[in-house]
């Protein structure tokens, strides 16, 4: 591809977290904070907040900020939560986790159009490409075309095989 960019949960629920992050380091590619990357970036700080608090409940969590070097910490601390891509000849995209805004809240592909138009209120980008609920989505409502490529390492669809999306930018538009 001529790139790739990372839409969030790069950590956790796996053993490879470092391995993970330094391939990405040495890449280059640019990487949005999804819900996990966020929590366990605040894992021991002052920002980290009820429910994940409780290392009984979320164990998961607390050993993957264990197992992190300090450089990939900062690494997961300094991600913007919302990304802007433009191409030139081609809609700007407006790359999230879940919805703008907000990694923990994202759009399922059963998802009324109503409730899609609530999600993306204030949007101005034609395009929205998301991730969180670990199902492809290719979809269009009213004015945004909406992309999710699934999930590389937990799809929640049925689907084991790794999950991605690919856009082509053919004739002005964006093809997935």
């Amino acid at each position: 591809p001529d790139a790739v960019y990372l839409v969030g949960d790069q950590v956790n629920r796996c053993p490879w977290n470092n391995e993970v992050l330094e391939i990405l380091t040495e890449q280059q590619w640019p990487a949005i904070a999804g819900n996990h990357d966020l929590i366990v970036g605040a894992i021991n700080t002052p920002q980290n907040r009820l429910p994940f608090t409780n290392r009984q409940r979320f164990p998961t969590l607390w050993w993957t900020q264990a197992q992190l070097t300090a450089r990939h910490l900062e690494l997961l601390r300094e991600w913007p939560t919302d990304l802007m891509i433009q191409h030139a000849g081609l809609p700007s995209i407006h790359l999230t986790h879940g919805i703008p805004g907000n990694a923990f809240v994202g759009i399922l592909p059963e998802d009324r159009d109503e409730k899609v138009r609530q999600l993306l209120a204030g949007v101005e980008m034609p395009v929205v490409v998301c991730g969180h609920v670990h199902r492809p989505l290719a979809r269009r409502v009213d004015q945004w075309q909406i992309f999710n490529g699934g999930s590389v390492g937990i799809p929640y669809n049925g689907d084991p095989r790794a999950q991605y999306l690919l856009l082509d930018g053919v004739a002005g538009i964006w093809a997935p």
